[in-house]
């Protein structure tokens, strides 16, 4: 201790007794913990030895001095008596009363180190005896930055180098490494990722529009940070060969890069506009067809904005392959379609033929909104496409078309007198059996209006009558045009035959017209 109790004592013949530590770092009187927070990280970076090897003596005074001045401002109990009796009424643990006017402060590199969350295997360890400079014990006379850390060199700084992390306990922001990053690229979210080395001068004011971006986006899309002094491997794996280096992800390798100047301004609206986008804007004039795609649950979010909100695209890609997101921009008809009164509203679509659903009734975070879609998933699996209508939107979007490889067990709705009615009901009541039966199977369900639709009727060589012993069910297979009529009684087990020898391989016996519908 012998170096650092001479460099303490030297302080006091260019210091007057009683230093104010306010005026040192920089803030009021009435500073608060944050602030007095943001001066130390500033001056503590601006001041540390190895970042200033050609006016080390100064810097060296600078750093203990703007170090003992957190000390005691960043604990409520010395600060009290600091603000009553001044630097001479300091005394216990690490500040006892000197004669010199001075107290013993603990050591700066040992603070500075906590303070960053730094850990380099043992190099903040000092020895202040023997002689010698002190700073060699960094490694490489570069300290624990390493040579060039701070400017010159590589890009990075010297191999085996660090620099302290800047974003560890910043809200909305993640610090990452390699383990994080491995566990983000199985998922495939999407994320914004600043990388960067606390070294570099426009860190100074970056870190400070980063914890902006962390903040307007945490409920939108992943914002992270990657410390290139650290993580030198993982930053060139990542193309970021050069700090600061923006990038959004929308996929394990798949990424945009940022070129305009690191403000939050202009940083928050690039993202905004390269978050991915795997949702569909709802009119009056496409909301069918995307009800009729088979893609799972239907989710719609009600907004009165102008674009895609973040939060929604960030989800949309996240679930991607599972689930089909809509949103509505403002559009009062569509609303009142839905039956929804006011907005923000997130609505799932279980029926698209009644637009009946749930409603989530959360609060809108997106943690929750998440657990709401991941639910409305599971459920969509667990009931399958169902018995529904093959409308002209349904076809459009794939459903018994041409490129459809599945089959197609087509049910005929005629226009019945009312004695018939009855029987209609049974026989739907079957064939929605028929659906949830078979709801694994390659085979979909539907139904034709043949009072909207009566050219369907000819495709299949289906004629008009009215006795119950007209066609009623073909099975299809659209990319081969072919299909068979079923022509035994229309009950469950002959039903269930009629499937089976189909999926079975047994020949469709008819070839099949040019399927098309008018509604």
């Amino acid at each position: 201790m012998r170096w650092f109790a001479a460099l303490l004592l030297s302080l006091a013949h260019v210091v007057e007794c009683g230093r104010d530590f306010y005026k040192i770092l920089g803030v009021p009187r009435k500073a608060d913990e944050a602030a007095i927070k943001k001066a130390y990280r500033k001056l503590s970076m601006k001041w540390h030895p190895d970042k200033n090897p050609d006016n080390k003596v100064e810097a060296e005074k600078k750093f203990i001095e703007t170090s003992a001045a957190y000390e005691v401002l960043s604990d409520k109990e010395k600060r009290k008596t600091y603000d009553q009796y001044g630097e001479e009424g300091l005394e216990g643990g690490g500040a006892q009363g000197g004669g010199d006017g001075h107290f013993q402060q603990g050591d700066p590199f040992t603070m500075f180190k906590h303070f960053f969350g730094g850990d380099s295997g043992g190099s903040f360890q000092f020895s202040f005896g023997g002689g010698g400079d002190p700073f060699e014990m960094f490694g490489g006379g570069g300290g624990p930055f390493g040579a060039g850390a701070f400017g010159g060199g590589t890009p990075f700084g010297h191999a085996g180098g660090q620099a302290p992390n800047l974003f560890t306990d910043t809200e909305g922001v993640v610090e990452t490494g390699p383990k994080k990053w491995a566990k983000w690229e199985e998922t495939g979210e999407p994320k914004a990722v600043l990388f960067y080395n606390a070294g570099d001068e426009i860190m100074e004011d970056l870190e400070q529009q980063w914890t902006k971006i962390g903040a307007q986006f945490k409920e939108s899309i992943r914002v992270a940070a990657v410390n290139c002094a650290m993580q030198q491997s993982l930053c060139k794996k990542q193309g970021a060969s050069k700090t600061p280096t923006l990038r959004v992800y929308s996929g394990p390798s798949k990424s945009v890069k940022f070129k305009g100047a690191f403000s939050a301004r202009q940083m928050g609206r690039w993202i905004s506009d390269n978050i991915p986008d795997n949702s569909t804007v709802l009119t009056g004039q496409n909301h069918e067809k995307w009800l009729a795609e088979d893609s799972g649950a239907k989710v719609i979010l009600f907004s009165d904005k102008k674009a895609v909100p973040p939060v929604w695209k960030s989800l949309s890609t996240a679930f991607k392959g599972r689930a089909a997101f809509g949103v509505v921009l403002g559009d009062k008809a569509m609303m009142k379609k839905f039956d929804i009164d006011k907005t923000p509203a997130i609505f799932a679509v279980e029926d698209p033929e009644t637009l009946s659903g749930e409603r989530f009734t959360s609060a809108i975070k997106k943690d929750l909104i998440e657990l709401f879609i991941s639910r409305m998933v599971s459920k969509s699996r667990r009931k399958g496409p169902g018995f529904r209508k093959l409308s002209k939107a349904r076809h459009a979007g794939g459903d018994c078309a041409e490129s459809d490889s599945q089959f197609c067990m087509v049910y005929f709705k005629r226009q019945e007198h009312s004695a018939a009615k009855d029987e209609e009901e049974r026989q739907l009541g079957l064939m929605r059996q028929m659906a949830d039966r078979y709801k694994k199977d390659p085979v979909k369900f539907v139904w034709v209006d043949l009072a909207e639709n009566p050219q369907v009727a000819e495709s299949f060589g289906v004629e008009e009558c009215t006795s119950k012993s007209c066609t009623r069910v073909v099975m299809h297979r659209p990319k081969r045009k072919r299909h068979s009529m079923f022509d035994g009684p229309f009950e469950l087990e002959n039903l269930v035959d009629f499937v089976d020898n189909a999926l079975g391989g047994s020949p469709l016996s008819s070839s099949t017209g040019r399927l098309h519908l008018e509604v």
